[in-house]
């Protein structure tokens, strides 16, 4: 994979990962809709399927070192792969999919793409007594550390939406929350459930635009971004 450098311009194609996930399907569609975006590239594994405008699926195989190096070339990476609530205490399925996978891919890039943009989480500690938090402090730490020119760490609370299989503790969350958005004000404001596609909007809206270096956006940010990007009614 040939090396790109921040001054290189654009080639309107772009690697999402996670397109089959809740977040990831609506990043899909937003990507699709930027005219800037020529091929929106997505690994697969065997089984799954992913269809839309301007998708160019690639067979993949997360736990085989050399698929990575047969990543295309590419301007930005969105990465969106979390494991389900229902599976977090499967802490080697974690870990794969919430670090090792989303890493791998980010070493390919590095010195390859002008942006590494990536869902991890609020509340995230090397220290937490939560392996989950550790994992995702890990994974940004890891990604801080290999100098993107430009590195969008996307930390959500609670994701409101609907998805197939959802954990009975996540729907009454969902259910508790949702309605009192309002009561997170002030510093509780980055706590504050956010929906999945605002999310996704958000993502895709602080790309190519945003300024070089790394950025951490919490609710308020992610609210803003979605509705600047939203058209007007």
């Amino acid at each position: 994979m040939a090396e790109r450098t921040p001054q290189d311009p654009a080639t309107g194609d772009v690697l999402l990962l996670g397109a089959s996930g809740l977040v990831g399907g609506y990043c899909l569609s937003a990507l699709a809709a930027r005219p800037e975006v020529r091929r929106i590239y997505v690994p697969l594994r065997e089984g799954s399927q992913v269809d839309g405008p301007k998708v160019h699926a690639i067979p993949f195989d997360f736990d085989d070192p050399d698929c990575y190096r047969d990543l295309p070339a590419v301007e930005a990476v969105f990465c969106c792969l979390g494991l389900p609530l229902d599976r977090l205490k499967d802490r080697d399925a974690l870990y794969r999919v919430d670090y090792a996978y989303p890493i791998a891919v980010a070493r390919r890039y590095k010195d390859a793409v002008s942006l590494f943009s990536v869902v991890t989480s609020v509340g995230i500690s090397r220290w937490s007594p939560l392996y989950y938090c550790r994992i995702k402090a890990r994974l940004e730490a890891e990604l801080v550390a290999l100098r993107f020119p430009a590195l969008h760490l996307f930390q959500p609370s609670l994701l409101l939406g609907l998805r197939t299989g959802i954990h009975p503790w996540q729907q009454w969350f969902q259910a508790a929350l949702g309605p009192r958005r309002g009561w997170f004000f002030g510093p509780l404001s980055r706590f504050r459930p956010v929906a999945a596609e605002t999310l996704a909007q958000a993502m895709v809206a602080h790309w190519p635009a945003a300024a070089q270096g790394t950025s951490r956006l919490y609710a308020p940010q992610i609210e803003r971004l979605a509705s600047a990007a939203a058209p007007e009614s």
